[in-house]
């Protein structure tokens, strides 16, 4: 391990404002169930913080960080009194609030348009307006020590830019943990880098969006298209509806999580027209939205060009479901308050679907109830959220249940399956530094007839797991710590241990942070693996499942030499040193990853 490395390694940890502002907008209770494209555009607006008052009502909605109603209320705020210049002032626009605006804030600059009330501030500073748009210098950023050359993502003029992004790393497989085997390591080098690249035009006219490479499209609730993963969290009310961002340039490095091809947005008046070709599947497909003051309504249609463009998904009874065009509707309208009601109806993959759900705040209490409905699954999920503050400390408290029908779940079994799952979440931060945050998870399985539940049956679809997890956190000024104990009872007990730490250098020109991990975990059945998140330099979302009975260690460091120069190292080691005879033996792994970035 490099001897740099250790000369800012101190025991602590944290999870730092980024993260807790990642939870609450995305309404995760942990980072692990984020899925990784919509943590990489999260990265990417923390690290290039979109400019709120020079974007027109795309930029807005394509960000995904706003809701199209808080778009609308951004908009007709700055149509009448001019530019938002803080944190608190957006707290007090409807449907946001202190505790929105707070954590949003960290994704957002308040640069002045140069614009006056009522001089159309819903677009970038046009020409003449005495103030020229911001430019942000983008990230280039790869792991350029195996390549050779820094990939470069940066603006080119105008509201053109290009964008190439590449990652790679080396692994060093050890097989030190295996009895009587050599002393040695294995290095695996020129492994194929991901890339992810696009050329875009962002315009503030008709013409709003024109994207040729990787892209984004995310429209309504899902149900026929949801470019990206999708990991169902209920921390809080907020994660029962998606924010739709619609066509949109990929900033991320994973291009697993994004399309490739084409899409353009046409905008007229409240009307727009969004239209994308996904090569990589010869999918065709288009939006027609109508965005008023109080939310939206839209059309979607997708299609294949071609029966053999992917392979079919298939249903439980083994026919093909997948259809050569798929259509749905939906709506979404919030009262005054924060009321909301949505839902979206569609005919996709030969079967209909339907999502519809709802969300209401009294006070500092919110509920949510969402529900849904396919022929192979039906869901109902209610979620009620509680926020207090007080004069030395703020809690939050959220408890959801879910009640899901599965007819024939993974085309297994004879018969369908009923689920229920309960979960708690309680979170404590006071002002001297100590923080604490449980998690308590139920959920019970079972076949919903008995007629022929044989053991084979019942061992697999009768399952019950009862988790629970406790966060003690700490911070005194540069100093962190985090202590997490995690056990899980499923088919066998599962247990975990954490300790992460760190100490955060950030002067003026020069800025270290360096953390250490060591976690301790013993989970011998596979059905009830842990994941636990671990940072990682940008672009690569680590959250590996800890399965076996083991150890692990990680260390991570970044070095920032002003504006231009970043540096990130990360090693670890991943040890069985307690596995039983009876277990498939596993090696002992090290891995290390370097990534430099310039910028100019």
């Amino acid at each position: 391990m490099p001897v740099f490395l250790f000369l800012n390694l101190f025991l602590a940890l944290q999870i730092t404002d980024f993260q807790e502002a990642v939870l609450y907008l995305s309404g995760a209770s942990d980072i692990s169930e984020i899925n990784q494209g919509d943590y990489e555009n999260y990265e990417y607006y923390y690290r290039h913080p979109l400019a709120l008052n020079r974007c027109n009502r795309q930029r807005l909605n394509a960000s995904g960080l706003f809701s199209s109603y808080q778009t609308e209320v951004i908009l007709d705020y700055r149509s009448r009194n001019g530019d938002i210049l803080s944190v608190n002032e957006l707290g007090l626009l409807d449907g946001f609030g202190s505790d929105a605006a707070l954590y949003l804030g960290l994704f957002l600059s308040f640069d002045a348009s140069g614009l006056s009330p009522g001089s159309g501030a819903g677009s970038d500073a046009p020409p003449g307006s005495g103030r020229k748009p911001r430019m942000v210098t983008a990230d280039g950023e790869a792991a350029s020590y195996i390549y050779g050359k820094a990939a470069d993502l940066k603006d080119i003029g105008g509201s053109w830019q290009a964008k190439w992004a590449a990652r790679a790393h080396n692994d060093f497989n050890t097989p030190w943990g295996d009895a009587g085997a050599h002393f040695g390591a294995k290095a695996e080098w020129g492994k194929k880098p991901e890339l992810a690249y696009n050329l875009s035009y962002s315009g503030n006219r008709y013409l709003s969006t024109v994207v040729a490479g990787h892209f984004n499209a995310r429209f309504a609730q899902g149900l026929t298209q949801w470019s990206g993963a999708v990991i169902d969290s209920w921390a809080n009310p907020s994660s029962l509806m998606r924010r739709a961002s619609g066509v949109s340039a990929y900033k991320g490095w994973s291009p697993f999580y994004a399309k490739f091809g084409a899409a353009l947005r046409v905008d007229v008046d409240r009307f727009s027209l969004s239209a994308f070709l996904d090569t990589t599947k010869l999918t065709l497909g288009g939006n027609l939205a109508w965005n008023h003051r109080n939310g939206s309504i839209g059309l979607t249609a997708t299609g294949t060009l071609r029966d053999n463009a992917a392979p079919a998904p298939k249903a439980p009874d083994g026919n093909k479901v997948l259809s050569r065009m798929n259509f749905s509707a939906d709506f979404q309208h919030t009262f005054r308050g924060g009321r909301v009601l949505y839902g979206e109806f569609a005919w996709a993959e030969n079967v209909f679907k339907a999502i519809a759900g709802t969300r209401m705040s009294f006070g500092d209490f919110d509920l949510a109830l969402r529900t849904s409905y396919t022929p192979y699954e039906h869901n109902v999920v209610g979620v009620a959220g509680l926020q207090r503050y007080g004069r030395h400390s703020t809690y939050n408290a959220s408890l959801a249940l879910s009640a899901s029908y599965f007819q024939r779940p993974k085309g297994q079994t004879p018969h369908g399956a009923l689920q229920y799952r309960l979960q708690g979440n309680y979170n404590l931060s006071r002002d001297d530094g100590w923080a604490f945050a449980t998690r308590a998870n139920v959920k019970l399985r079972r076949l919903s007839s008995f007629a022929d539940s044989t053991a084979k049956y019942a061992k697999s679809w009768s399952l019950s797991k009862y988790e629970l997890r406790q966060d003690v956190k700490w911070t005194d000024g540069s100093w962190l710590a985090n202590l997490r104990l995690q056990g899980l009872s499923g088919n066998t007990f599962a247990r975990l241990g954490a300790l992460e730490g760190g100490y955060l250098l950030a002067p003026n020109s020069f800025s270290c942070n360096t953390y250490l991990q060591l976690s301790f975990f013993r989970v011998d059945d596979w059905d009830d693996r842990i994941y636990l998140y671990q940072r990682d330099a940008p672009g690569n979302y680590n959250v590996p499942a800890m399965y076996g009975r083991g150890y692990m260690l990680s260390a991570y460091s970044n070095f920032k030499f002003g504006r231009y120069l970043k540096l990130y190292f990360r090693i670890s080691y991943l040890s069985y040193p307690w596995a039983r005879p009876t277990d498939t033996r596993k090696k002992d792994s090290l891995e290390s990853r370097l990534q430099l970035v310039v910028n100019w």
